[in-house]
């Protein structure tokens, strides 16, 4: 059975406007469900609400800051491990 990854899915409206907002972005199941993924809480998908309302739309800039909120460490440490690999 493969598992179909849609805005029905998604059972709080902050959940279904950030989809809305990644969708906007970049259109793709993995990147839409691998970010709704990391932040599973309310709070968390605000504060990527508001990166994206605020203009943020690299898609690998809004998959690095989505790692950091859930490992709950700021982005330039992310971006710092990375560098390091």
């Amino acid at each position: 059975m493969v598992f179909k990854f849609s805005r029905e899915n998604i059972k709080t409206e902050t959940g279904r406007k950030l989809y809305d907002l990644l969708k906007d972005i970049l259109d793709d199941h993995a990147f839409l469900y691998g970010i709704l993924y990391d932040l599973k809480t309310e709070d968390k998908m605000l504060k990527m609400i508001e990166l994206l309302e605020n203009g943020l739309t690299d898609t690998n800039e809004i998959t690095l800051h989505a790692t950091a909120m859930q490992h709950d460490v700021d982005i330039d440490t992310i971006k710092y491990m990375l560098d390091r690999l």
